[in-house]
């Protein structure tokens, strides 16, 4: 059952993605330090969005391990240093 939900919310993302992306087909420049890009604005947009994905993951994925390594140790299942 819970495989089947992530499925539906999967596909139901990539069908808002399709649309997202077939209504933002215009170019538009973006300027960022000394330089600038002309590109379509979904996907400036799509890899913004990929950027910040990546920031997060990097700020939570040690918080995530540390924890996982917390619970192994209260559990007892193996030494932590």
């Amino acid at each position: 059952m819970k495989n089947t939900v992530a499925l539906i919310i999967s596909i139901c993302i990539l069908i808002l993605t399709i649309i997202f992306t077939l209504q933002n087909t215009q170019i538009v420049r973006v300027y960022f330090l000394f330089g600038s890009r002309e590109a379509s604005l979904s996907l400036i947009l799509f890899v913004t969005l990929g950027i910040g994905v990546l920031c997060t993951l990097m700020v939570f994925l040690p918080v995530v391990y540390k924890l996982k390594a917390h619970q192994k140790k209260l559990n007892g299942d193996t030494p932590v240093h």
